[in-house]
């Protein structure tokens, strides 16, 4: 860099009459000399700051050999699909589905979740999330944790959230494109342990699908009825439907193309309907 520097100097080197051509003393010509050179290591790091991002945009978007991005659903009964009516219209494939419609990239969907299980169940997943290297990664724990019955400190509930995104934030030289998800539907109880996502949103600065919206404004619409017959068993009145699980996967997309991917690449698809 500093021959790269030299040479400009020189550039502006009268060698025959041994001055700057435009300056008429050895003050302004120093002075000409520290803007040459302050222009040129300007040019340099913005050229070297919009490659870094170009890289870091390559290594982090899809780490699968055919180019399809990896995505790891980690959470409870919500992200293990009770009670969609088939696994196609579950939210993690609601929201695989806008991805691969938006960006024309095909997504592969592992499933980290189980029914009935708290935040502990998460830190529990961590090594076989990091053994398979995911390009996304949803986290939708606190549901469980905030039932009132045999849910989890609040506390213990942040320092699990926290103890996953410590270990899956950067895997093996890669940075996964995390998404956080508020809880499902339990009244002010819910509260505490959102707030707790939130946060940690900020903290980590990661985006935050604030679920809440599905199950308090309409849940008759979002929820049940009982008695159904889905891939994952009978349905209840209090879990996810087709509809809720519909809006839960548009709301974690919202989340992840407004934090994560630039506005441009998006087709107009969404512009059609």
């Amino acid at each position: 860099m500093f021959q790269f520097l030299k040479l400009a100097e020189q550039s502006c080197y009268n060698k025959s009459q041994g001055v700057f051509v435009m300056d008429k003393s050895e003050g302004q010509q120093d002075n000409r000399r520290r803007k040459i050179r302050w222009y040129i290591l300007l040019v340099v790091l913005v050229a070297v700051g919009a490659a870094s991002c170009v890289i870091e945009s390559i290594v982090t978007k899809k780490n699968a050999s055919d180019g399809t991005i990896v995505y790891a659903s980690m959470g409870d009964s919500i992200a293990e699909g009770h009670y969609a009516s088939t696994l196609a219209t579950t939210f993690p494939a609601v929201f695989a589905s806008l991805v691969e419609e938006n960006y024309q990239e095909k997504v592969e969907i592992h499933h980290y979740a189980k029914y009935g299980r708290t935040s502990s169940f998460g830190v529990g997943q961590i090594d076989r999330v990091r053994q398979l290297k995911p390009d996304v990664i949803t986290i939708e724990f606190g549901t469980n944790d905030a039932n009132p019955v045999n849910g989890s400190d609040v506390d213990q509930f942040a320092q699990n959230m926290r103890t996953m995104l410590n270990e899956l934030s950067y895997i093996d030289g890669s940075t996964p494109q995390i998404v956080l998800v508020t809880t499902w539907n339990h009244g002010k109880a819910s509260e505490p342990f959102d707030t707790v996502v939130k946060n940690l949103g900020k903290e980590y600065n990661l985006p935050v699908a604030d679920i809440k919206s599905v199950w308090d404004k309409d849940p008759e619409k979002t929820a049940g009825p009982p008695g159904l017959k889905t891939f994952n068993g009978t349905s209840d009145r209090w879990h996810p439907n087709d509809e809720g699980m519909k809006q839960i996967g548009e709301i974690i997309y919202q989340a992840y193309q407004s934090h994560y991917r630039q506005s441009s690449e998006v087709t107009n698809h969404q512009n059609k309907d």
